[in-house]
């Protein structure tokens, strides 16, 4: 999929865009957004998770140790 050949036949320097290609590129373009938004969601979810599990561990290390 991603080979040197390949990526020198899809490469241009945005003079002679297709019609496809630009449309392509368009609807990537505004979906580098919201797909950006969502993996820092997911990031910002994660760690927040792993966050409240690490407090509730030390809580109960905390209430239950000797």
């Amino acid at each position: 999929m991603l080979s040197i050949g390949n990526m020198r036949d899809s490469f241009s320097w945005g003079i002679e865009t297709k019609g496809m290609k630009k449309k392509e590129a368009f609807i990537w373009g505004f979906l580098t957004i919201p797909l950006g938004a969502l993996g820092a969601a997911i990031v910002v979810g994660g760690l927040f998770l792993m966050g409240g599990l690490l407090l509730v561990v030390v809580q109960w290390i905390y209430e239950n140790m000797p």
